[in-house]
């Protein structure tokens, strides 16, 4: 997918016939609501890389589907896509939504003498995606790996364990590991960049063994938070013996204002179960908070409201909204313009807010197929792969400055307006539009003209290019066009192309020129319920990716393994060969040695005819690090193959093996827990 861009040539003229059009500075008696943008006054910073972030359940699942390769295309090129969170990164679980993926990364198994076993190849395989695609994790350790948890393991819906450790000092240990192996991996510079957030609604029953059910009516007792109150110090301690330099904070809560105190009060002024001090490191305070807009305002403001107030010694803390939605009572609305209204009103609260959050997590699938996700950002219709309305919100604040400046605004309509601080960039502008409504329903409401004044322009500046980019009911609507198409699954080809279109990137609308009269311009744009619009003028910003030396060793990887599939399909089979293995030796260490043999099983079983070599390649990617859901479908295919040969001893080998397997992915498909999502 590469980026286009082309500018058409169009005729100035004082009525733009593309909808966005100058008006005379006289107003008429009828004047439609208007928008104020006072350029000369800035209000503070709007950072896209604080906005454009996503909470997901099932980050393996995510990142290895055939799906995610073209998901990520559009984050690569866009930009759009800042932070990726997981509720359950470390654990072994499968979630209950998609139950064909493994959740989490099972980073620990059990050696024959029952002490842990680290194994970081899937940790490092999803890390390996979002940094060459220039994301960067926030890593939750919720979701406790099987091997370090007490008890009969109980998990909730996302595949996590919410057991406690049998052992604090052996989970001190893996954390400990794992951060050298990160930053061994990743470069200590890099996974500084990232964040820590120690566990998930440990408030929650459905996340923590000891949490409570909601609505949490009585308050946490000191006992009832000591045990995760100790987990979080031997985090910190595991984490810090390696860098003191990384990003730790937490709980992740979900609605227990008492827990959240006595985590506070523990980080201020408790004795940490490891030092034996007074207090306990936190770069962050995290929570989560499924509602309307106004909910979720108004309990941002509370807790950071509780820091600010009763814990002074914490104020150096960012503050984190680390899962955020609507609930239940959005229904497909969430594939919809409404979301991407949503959204911008939230954004926008949170940044007119005397105690706004520093950064805010979406929560919601990366991508789906045929909207048959959770909340998703992407999804499959056809063979295309398509960015919904949320995601078409993130690609517009990516061409959003980082000033924001003051916008006088009528009742129903929102702007966030905003200017590059480059000064090569000095006069571009930048206004996003929204009209958020949750009682206005799907197709019912009219448009709204909206007049847009910019004042305290330059008064030598005569005239600038103009882009629109809309996300409506009728633009860049995915999901409306395919439920009016009938909700096929799979979508025709057609239907697919039509709403990817010719050029994706290309602005709705666009001028060669609105015109400045004596530092003030007017712009008139057409407003749908529950939508939003950008409008650009001047150069838009340009953002670049921060790839680290692994991500760019990924990328490299990736153009060798597509020269290789290129000798593939023009049937130069030794040369993809040759080239295949030179990609599963050179980048060993990496998920292409699996995804170069499992290209060479097909070179010689679909192209060369030579089932023997096919088997041979399956035994050796058995023997390279695999999920069990990967190794199954392996030895089911090598249990045909001898069947076929009429191998007994070995189908009966083969079968023992399966029927292990098997019986884990069933252990691993329980749910008897479910986590709180505000529902």
């Amino acid at each position: 997918m590469s980026r286009l861009f082309t500018v058409r040539s169009l005729l100035c003229s004082l009525t733009l016939a593309l909808g966005c059009a100058l008006v005379p500075l006289a107003r008429a008696a009828d004047t439609p609501p208007e928008v104020v943008v006072h350029v000369g006054q800035p209000e503070g910073k709007l950072l896209s890389d604080s906005l454009t972030n996503s909470s997901v359940e099932a980050i393996y699942g995510q990142t290895t589907t055939p799906l995610a390769e073209a998901a990520f295309g559009w984050v690569r090129e866009t930009n759009a896509l800042s932070y990726v969170r997981c509720n359950n990164w470390l654990g072994d679980g499968i979630s209950k939504r998609s139950p064909q993926w493994f959740s989490g990364c099972r980073v620990v198994g059990k050696g024959p003498d029952g002490a842990p076993v680290y194994q970081w190849e899937g940790l490092e395989r999803v890390l390996d995606l979002l940094v060459a695609s220039g994301v960067k994790p926030m890593i939750v350790c919720g979701g406790l790996p099987d091997a370090l948890t007490t008890g009969p393991i109980r998990r909730n819906e996302s595949g996590g364990a919410v057991n406690r450790p049998v052992d604090y000092a052996r989970y001190q240990d893996m954390i400990t590991q794992m951060f050298r192996h990160l930053e061994k991996t990743y470069g200590a510079e890099e996974v500084r960049s990232w964040y820590f957030e120690v566990w998930s609604q440990p408030d929650h029953e459905g996340s923590w063994e000891g949490g409570r059910a909601a609505p949490f009516t009585e308050d946490t007792t000191v006992a009832q938070a000591e045990p995760f109150n100790r987990l979080y110090d031997h985090f910190v301690a595991g984490a810090l013996a390696v860098d003191e330099k990384v990003r730790i904070g937490g709980p992740g809560l979900a609605g227990d204002v008492s827990f959240f105190r006595r985590f506070l009060e523990h980080c201020a002024r408790g004795t940490n179960a490891v030092t034996g001090k007074p207090g306990t490191r936190v770069d962050f305070l995290s929570w989560h908070r499924y509602g309307t807009v106004s909910d979720i305002l108004r309990w941002n403001s509370e807790l950071r409201g509780i820091v600010e107030t009763d814990f002074p010694e914490l104020k150096g803390a960012q503050y984190i909204l680390s899962e955020c939605g609507s609930g239940s009572v959005e229904g497909t609305r969430s594939a919809t313009a409404y979301e991407a209204a949503r959204m911008a009103a939230l954004f926008d609260g949170n940044a007119r807010s005397p105690r706004p959050v520093d950064l805010i997590f979406r929560a919601g699938d990366l991508v789906d197929d045929h909207f048959n996700g959770y909340r998703s950002l992407i999804t499959q219709v056809g063979i295309n792969t398509l960015p919904l309305p949320a995601f078409r919100l993130y690609m517009m604040l990516t061409k959003m400055g980082a000033e924001r400046l003051k916008t006088d605004t009528p009742a129903g309509t929102g702007a966030l307006a905003t200017h590059p601080t480059a000064k090569a960039q000095k006069n571009a502008l930048q206004v996003l539009l929204y009209r958020y409504d949750p009682s206005i329903l799907p197709n019912t409401g009219t448009p709204t003209e909206v007049k847009v004044r910019l004042t305290g322009l330059p008064t030598n500046l005569l005239r600038l290019p103009m882009r629109l980019y809309r996300v409506d009911e009728d633009t860049n609507a995915p999901y409306e066009a395919w439920d009016a198409a009938g909700k096929p699954r799979p979508a025709p080809e057609t239907l697919g192309k039509k709403l990817l279109g010719e050029d994706p990137f290309r602005p709705t609308e666009e001028s060669p020129g609105v015109f400045i009269n004596s530092g003030e311009a007017v712009l008139d744009v057409k407003l749908a319920p529950n939508s939003v619009t950008l409008v650009t003028l001047g150069a838009e910003p340009a953002y670049s990716a921060d790839i680290c030396a692994r991500g760019e060793r990924i990328r490299k990887g990736e153009e060798a393994l597509a020269e290789a599939m290129d000798f593939q399909f023009s049937r130069r089979f030794d040369k993809a060969v040759d080239a295949l293995r030179t990609i599963q030796k050179k980048y060993a260490d990496t998920y292409f040695r699996q995804t170069a043999l499992y290209a060479l099983v097909g070179i010689y079983e679909l192209d060369l005819k030579s089932p023997d070599e096919a088997e041979a390649v399956r035994r050796e990617l058995l023997a390279t690090p695999l999920d069990d859901l990967v190794r199954l479908g392996l030895l089911e295919r090598l249990r045909v193959d001898r069947v076929r040969k009429n191998d007994k001893p070995a189908v009966a080998q083969l079968t023992r093996e399966i029927t292990t397997i098997e019986a884990h992915l069933k252990d691993l498909r329980q749910w008897p827990l479910k986590r709180f999502t505000g529902q």
